[in-house]
């Protein structure tokens, strides 16, 4: 899936290409409820970079037992 902005309409809100798809994302992490690594996947990074996106803006971090334990599973512990 593609999105296209005009870039006079990215300059106008002072937002960068990666700045709006990083604030899509984080929108729709925020309102599905999906899980941070799909998310980070989403953005081309890692679920704690993903994490410490959603920190540095300010937003709560879903991250629960049944996510430590799929964490765990992942990695082989």
């Amino acid at each position: 899936m593609q999105i296209e902005l005009p870039d006079a309409l990215m300059q106008e809100c002072s937002i960068t290409e990666r700045e709006a798809l990083e604030l899509l994302v984080v929108a729709a992490y925020r309102h599905t409820g999906m899980h941070a690594t799909l998310a980070g996947k989403m953005l081309g990074i890692s679920e704690p970079e993903f994490h410490a996106l959603l920190t540095k803006q300010g937003e709560p971090v879903n991250y629960g037992v049944a996510d430590f334990l799929v964490d765990l599973e992942d990695n082989g512990l």
